[in-house]
């Protein structure tokens, strides 16, 4: 639809994972085919040091026939993993999906006339939210699978929503990133963290918050991430990274983003860089990670069908292939 989703269609997409997903001992990836696949982290916990790259997921099934998976969220709450496509949402049974050995069915789906772009979960008030290429944020009701109301603002496709405690925040084709407040289903801020980019497009790839929602990091066309100082809503930093970024996560104290060229960085909560990775993944999509200390594990995917996995203080374990 626009420079950033065309960069990921390339020919063979059976060969990239827009998606990562940690959910409890598993984590789960979907590629651009729209497979699903299962790995069993304490396995691969195991296997490092004594091989390089592991064999296939427990399990992998085409769970969505019309396009790429580009995004999955779990929600501990309703057992459930919802998976975003290109022709909709899939809804899973999280005890199910865990533990298969074959192909398995969704709960339900439900169908856009548009791509789905991201899903998050609003724990509050237990209903979906699924970022639109129509420029909508839907809101369903996972029980009576009916969209309660829809956010309207972004001119051109939304790309990525996050959950703050206050509300929502989402970032789209039109370089803006929004803020809205549920209760009077309106946009209550945004920010322009492209506005100084003189020339090329101007669209929001990616964001993330920190678990206190103090602050906010977002990553699209530009070569920097922006840093916010959420609650008053002031740029904190401009984080240059070189190229567009892809992909951003807050982990403990530090932020990770992902680009379209080979590395991974590493940044404090100042925007100071740490590190800098040089990754076997060509183009990093998705960033997801889990534990803490000895047992701490990051998984970054993107072009290619391998997932790269790294332990405390950023130190590379091993690949993992997503192919069965």
């Amino acid at each position: 639809i626009f420079s950033f989703v065309s960069t990921k269609m390339v020919s063979d997409s059976t060969h990239l994972v827009f998606s990562l997903r940690v959910c409890g001992n598993h984590f789960l990836t979907g590629d651009g085919a729209g497979h699903l696949a299962r790995h069993r982290i304490p396995e691969l916990q195991d296997a490092i040091g004594t091989v390089g790259v592991s064999e296939g997921p427990q399990v992998r099934f085409r769970a969505h026939t019309s396009g790429p998976i580009y995004s999955l969220a779990s929600f501990t709450h309703t057992k459930q993993i919802i998976a975003s496509a290109g022709e909709g949402v899939s809804l899973w049974d999280a005890e199910k999906l865990l533990t298969c050995t074959d192909p398995l069915q969704p709960a339900a789906r439900f169908s856009f006339s548009h791509e789905t772009n991201a899903v998050v979960w609003l724990p509050k008030a237990e209903r979906l939210v699924a970022a639109q290429g129509t420029s909508e944020l839907s809101v369903i009701d996972v029980e009576t699978c009916q969209q309660d109301f829809a956010l309207t603002g972004h001119d051109g496709a939304v790309m990525c929503v996050v959950v703050t405690e206050d509300g929502l925040v989402s970032g789209g084709e039109d370089g803006t990133v929004r803020m809205w407040d549920l209760r009077s289903q309106q946009c209550t801020s945004t920010l322009h963290p492209f506005a100084d980019v003189d020339k090329g497009p101007k669209w929001v790839a990616c964001l993330d918050v920190d678990p206190q929602s103090n602050w906010l990091a977002c990553g699209g066309s530009a070569s920097f991430l922006t840093l916010y100082h959420l609650p008053s809503k002031t740029l904190s930093a401009v984080m240059p990274t070189g190229t567009s970024v892809q992909t951003v996560l807050f982990d403990a104290h530090q932020i990770i983003s992902g680009s379209c060229e080979r590395h991974i960085s590493f940044w404090t909560h100042s925007g100071k860089l740490t590190a800098r990775v040089q990754s076997v993944v060509p183009s990093v999509f998705a960033l997801a990670s889990c534990g803490t200390g000895s047992t701490k594990m990051l998984f970054a995917a993107g072009k290619g069908d391998h997932v790269e996995l790294y332990g405390e203080w950023n130190r590379k374990l091993g690949t993992v292939s997503c192919l069965a």
